[in-house]
């Protein structure tokens, strides 16, 4: 070998952490490469190897059988032995390493050479995991699981409810015994993918005993979900064996169990969820149960018909009803019913209501829903309740849902309804003429006519010429004439058209200001001005004002609080009223929640309603002035400042309204709505105040798990699509004369972290990349995710040097993060916004879009859409719009390029390349259309298509007497995804070709992206017959390490390789060193982009075996090709 040869295999090996090995079966010696000295301790050359293998070759005992069998028993000719065995390391610790090993053909059978690889770190872990799964479901088994939940559990998130699903198989070991053991198993495997599928990828699923699963959900907020998630589970269960097994197929029953923090552990919360299972079994079978944190049976249950949503809209349409109020769906199921009905009923919900109420077998002659129609929503009629003896009339209202499904509401009505429409026409009449006399100003503006219907300008110094119409004039006289010049920027908004048309399109539709006025007196006055849109098109606009100069100035206060003076210094009959009315005003609190403090300035006295003191820790000694309740209350911190402002306006005077947390006595933060009123005196000094607790803890649960899930993305935190193309609309409405951009980030190759660390590292990725865009973002700039690795931000920008220094910020994040133990690369698309009147979705588009342009590049992680991208992109889309028609048409043309055996100058094969034949542009070479197939997948059925030409033609040759090997192309997207040697071997049985005729080309590039299923591929391909060539040798990063480990046959010296170093005396010996390395390798060698004839003796000098490239023929379509063959070149017959 030559030494710089020597030198290069000898540096790659050093580098590397796998051993060479040399095995003689018949003198029982073993010699390794230098560098096991660095992982094992034994010497270079070992004698008697087998005798005492244990001892002498450093192997754990209980892997001795394995590693005498792997060294003692021969495998056959051409195959690949592989085993994982124990080695010592130099403290003494034993680690694992995988061996591979082959026969040497050239010495017959008694020589095996390999390699021994560190594997510890895959081994353990793959060991790990296959002892805490179950062995039949792949499910966790109990201690993992367990394990999980308790991680869990020690950091549970704020607003979140740790919940427990026990799933049970009903009468399993009968079913079993009935069904024999095979159909046992299957049916637990089943039921193990029907959780799978029903449940999240983040949630913990487990198998804690024969026919038991166990499942444990992540941030829940609801407990409607817990439901919606059992009624699935029991229905898809039930469906699986519906069709196979009828009356004996499977059902499941399941104990449901939340608790309102992490404060439990995972074995509590496991007996709790046992003790549901029991009782979800008592009933029947295929029910379940869900059981409180106080454990506690919960008996209301929203009804699957229903979102959580729908069921508290008729709840709190029907709870405050004190007569008989139920609703039912379209099978007459009641899905709740009132506390009335409870008292006389029981809890009927889930049955039907003509037998529960009436105890009828159907539906009742009088039911009120008979009588609503297809466009009749609201029906009236008498109901008899024969169990109550009574009539009474009801009124049956229908709810369609948003599935498209029907609810109907009834409840009773005891009033004269005829007479109280009248009332109710009368009234609002009188209310409509109230309004128009109370309002000083009334246009009527029609925005794409620019005209105004002044209907009424009371008081107003306006322009007494009512004829003006022209709204812009008008608004403009207005502007500088009549309105406060602190108030202009008010009416600006409350007027403008533009402004108006912006927030229509966001679901506005009354806007409100208050503005100061001029009068005829020449003085102002304060108004109300409202905005009301009239069409939903938003052309036409109604604005009034409505004068609140004397409510602004606190006039109505001071008269109402003299009259309350007043009437509290008279005593006798009117104290007793007040006392009856205290009494009906208590009960009232009592029953919608809301709790009263009261405290009377003047008497030092205070009141406080009946439950305020089983909700806080109150001691009624220490209410000794106005404060001293209020600061004995604690708040959330999160909500401090809200409650200190509260009480800093009200001690001013000023009303107030606040929701916020406050601690009850259970050290439980809980929502509130906190009201404070303070009534003032003749002296305008305060007299009372009045306070207001109402629980609102549901509502504001259920709303901020809405809100987030309807803007945010729960892995990163960052929006979601639709509101972010809200925001940036929004934003550059605002930033008119600012600078912005939207930049699309991703991830590269983010496909590779999923498939070599797993679903959970990569989600752990995906979360560092939108933390880390957080940070980097400038001020009032905004990100999204978009899907899965594809994130993007909007941003302004100054010069083009702030992308760079947000790409590098980002960059530095992720890259220094020591958590994220993987090599990460991201690839950024810069989109300039220049005319914002295009949909953001496009902006956003355009940014991906340029990215895709660079994605995988070396050069380069970043590109800005231009106008030659444009131009691009509009070229790819024409290529994409006729890329299938092309393949159904067979325009896509096989090319050949002669190899050829440098010695004696005779035809060895031909690679075959595609052409595009296109009808009207000629022939398209692949560097237009490859990059693109690769990027967009199509190049998978070109590569198939490519294959079976390439069979097709050695058909045909065979049968013209040549026998020569055609080398075919396979991308990268194939590995991995397809069948590549399933493919060829029914391309060749299909026309009867020998395999060792088709040649597979692997580029180099793709060793680095994932070599290790790489490798399983190409040992199946050579195992099959056929031979595999390592393509583009030298434009990789690690060309001799690879060489030395790829089971390739060939390798194709690289063009651009060869052209750069060809130039100095230095890169010709770099060349020849890799050559004879190569063949000392047992390797042949092709040097492609041959193109002069210095550059052939140089290659026949260092006895390079085959050359390809223009100086013998460029690629050829293959009629031009069987004329070199017969004309030109010798080849094989």
């Amino acid at each position: 070998m030559h030494k710089l040869s020597e030198e290069l295999f000898q540096n790659a090996m050093d580098m590397s952490d796998t051993i060479v090995f040399r095995y003689d079966y018949r003198s029982d010696s073993i010699s390794f490469s230098q560098n096991v000295e660095k992982f094992i301790p034994v010497a270079l050359v070992l004698n008697a190897f087998t005798t005492d293998i244990e001892i002498i070759g450093k192997v754990f005992p209980e892997d001795t059988e394995k590693a005498l069998s792997f060294f003692t028993i021969r495998p056959d000719t051409d195959k690949v032995k592989m085993e994982y065995i124990r080695f010592m390391d130099h403290k003494g610790d034993y680690f694992w390493y995988q061996l591979k090993g082959r026969l040497d053909e050239k010495r017959g059978k008694d020589v095996l050479y390999g390699t021994i690889t560190y594997v510890d770190d895959e081994k353990r872990k793959q060991i790990a995991d296959e002892e805490s799964r179950d062995p039949l479901t792949n499910l966790f088994n109990k201690k993992a699981f367990m394990e999980q939940v308790e991680e869990y559990l020690k950091s549970v998130p704020a607003n979140v409810m740790p919940s427990l699903l026990v799933i049970d198989a009903d009468d399993f070991d009968e079913w079993s015994e009935l069904n024999g053991k095979l159909s046992a198993d299957g049916a637990l495997i089943e039921i193990a993918r029907v959780l799978r599928r029903d449940f999240r990828g983040s949630d913990i699923i487990g198998r804690v005993n024969k026919d038991r699963f166990v499942v444990f959900m992540k941030g829940v907020r609801y407990t409607g979900i817990l439901v919606e998630r059992s009624i699935a589970v029991i229905q898809n269960v039930k469906e699986v064996w519906e069709d196979l097994y009828r009356d004996a197929g499977i059902s499941v029953s399941i104990g449901a169990v939340y608790v309102k923090n992490g404060d439990i552990s995972a074995e509590a919360l496991f007996e709790r969820g046992l003790v549901a299972l029991r009782d979800a079994k008592r009933d029947e079978k295929g029910k379940f149960t869900l059981y409180n944190e106080l454990m506690e049976r919960v008996e209301k249950l929203p009804d699957p018909v229903l979102s959580s949503r729908e069921m508290e809209l008729v709840m709190n349409i029907l709870d405050p009803v004190s007569a008989y109020a139920y609703a039912v769906n379209e099978d007459y199921s009641i899905v709740f019913q009132n506390d009335r009905l409870n008292e006389l009923f029981g809890n009927c919900v889930g049955r039907c209501c003509f037998r529960s109420y009436k105890n009828y077998e159907e539906p009742c002659p009088d039911c009120p829903i008979r009588r609503l129609s297809k466009d009749l929503e609201t029906a009236d009629s008498d109901v008899v309740f024969p169990t109550l003896h009574l009539s009474t009339p009801m009124r049956c209202t229908r709810i369609t849902l948003r599935n498209g499904k029907n609810i109907f509401v009834n409840s009773s009505i005891r009033e004269d309804l005829e007479k109280q429409d009248i009332q109710i026409s009368e009234s609002e009449n009188r209310i409509r003429s109230a309004m128009v006399y109370m309002l000083g100003l009334i246009w009527d503006v029609d925005l794409t006519r620019n005209t105004c219907i002044r209907m009424k300008e009371k008081n107003i110094k306006s322009v007494m010429d009512m004829r003006i119409t022209n709204y812009k004039n008008l608004r403009d006289y207005f502007t500088e004439n009549v309105v406060c010049p602190e108030d202009r920027g008010e009416f600006f908004e409350a007027t403008d058209p533009r402004y108006l048309r912006q927030i229509r399109k966001q679901g506005i539709n009354l806007l409100a200001r208050e503005i100061r006025l001029l009068t005829i007196d020449d003085e102002y006055r304060w108004y109300n001005i409202y905005t009301v849109f009239i069409d939903e098109k938003y052309p036409r606009i109604m604005i009034i004002c409505l004068d609140i100069d004397e409510y602004k100035k606190h006039r109505l206060e001071e008269m109402e609080t003299k009259v309350r003076h007043e009437i509290m210094i008279q005593k006798s009959e009117i104290m007793k009223e007040m006392a009856l009315a205290n009494e009906r005003h208590e009960n009232v609190n009592e029953m919608v929640g809301i709790l009263v403090y009261e405290y009377s300035v003047a008497e030092k006295d205070h009141y406080l309603s009946p439950m305020f003191d089983e909700i806080f820790p109150i001691n009624r000694k220490y209410l000794f002035n106005e404060w001293s309740l209020i600061e004995s209350i604690r708040c959330h911190e999160e909500d401090r400042d809200k409650f200190e402002a509260l009480k800093e306006g009200i001690k001013n005077g000023i009303n107030q309204k606040q929701t916020l947390r406050l601690y009850n006595k259970y050290r439980t933060a809980v929502w509130y709505t906190v009201i404070v009123q303070a009534l003032l005196g003749i002296d305008s000094k305060p007299v009372r105040y009045l306070w207001t607790f109402q629980d609102v803890d549901s509502e504001m649960r259920i709303k901020q798990e809405m809100e987030y899930r309807a803007e945010f993305d729960s892995l990163t935190g960052l929006y979601n699509s639709d509101t972010f193309y809200q925001k940036v609309e929004e934003l550059l409405y605002l930033w008119e004369d600012r600078r912005t951009a939207i930049i699309s980030i991703d991830i590269d190759r983010f496909r590779l972290v999923n498939d070599r660390y797993g679903i959970e590292a990569g989600n752990k990725l995906i979360k560092l990349v939108g933390e880390g865009i957080r940070k980097c973002l400038p001020r009032d700039c905004i990100g999204k995710r978009y899907q899965a690795d594809v994130f993007s931000a909007f941003i302004w920008y100054e010069k083009d040097k702030d992308f760079i220094d947000f790409m590098d910020n980002l960059n530095t994040i992720v890259l220094k993060d020591r958590e994220i133990n993987m090599p990460v690369s991201l690839v950024f698309g810069i989109y300039k916004i220049t005319d914002k009147s295009l949909p953001i979705r496009l902006m956003c588009d355009r940014a991906r879009a340029v990215k895709k342009q660079i994605k995988g590049s070396m050069l380069s992680n970043y590109a800005v859409y231009d106008d030659e991208i444009r131009l691009q992109l509009r070229e790819q889309q024409e290529i994409e719009a006729q890329m299938e028609a092309a393949l159904r048409n067979r325009e896509f043309v096989m090319y050949l390029q002669p190899q050829i055996n440098i010695a004696d100058e005779t035809l060895h094969g031909a690679e075959a390349l595609v052409r595009w034949v296109h009808p009207t542009r000629g022939v398209i070479t692949p560097a237009q259309f490859i990059p693109l197939f690769e990027n967009n997948g199509f190049i998978m059925k070109l590569d198939r298509y490519m294959w079976e030409e390439a069979c097709s033609y050695l058909r045909r040759l065979k049968k013209k007497g040549y026998d020569i090997p055609i080398s075919v192309n396979v991308s990268r997207l194939n590995i991995g995804e397809v069948d590549i040697p399933g493919i060829l071997d029914r391309l060749t049985k299909k026309y009867r070709i020998d395999k060792q005729r088709v040649e597979v080309e692997i580029t180099e590039n793709l060793f680095i992206d994932d070599a290790q299923e790489l490798f399983k591929e190409m040992e199946q391909l050579r195992e099959r017959g056929y031979k595999v060539l390592m393509d583009d040798f030298g434009s990789g990063y690690s060309s001799l390490n690879m060489l030395r480990k790829a089971p390739v046959d060939i390798i194709k010296i690289d063009r651009f390789f060869l052209d750069e170093i060809m130039a100095t005396e230095r890169g010709k010996i770099i060349v020849e060193a890799s050559v004879r390395m190569a063949k000392q390798l047992g390797l042949k060698v092709i040097a492609e982009g041959v193109e002069t004839k210095e550059q052939l003796d140089f290659l026949r000098e260092i006895e390079c075996d085959i050359a390809q490239g223009f100086y013998y023929s460029k690629p050829v379509p293959v009629e031009e090709f069987e004329k070199l063959i017969s004309e030109k070149w010798k080849s094989n017959k």
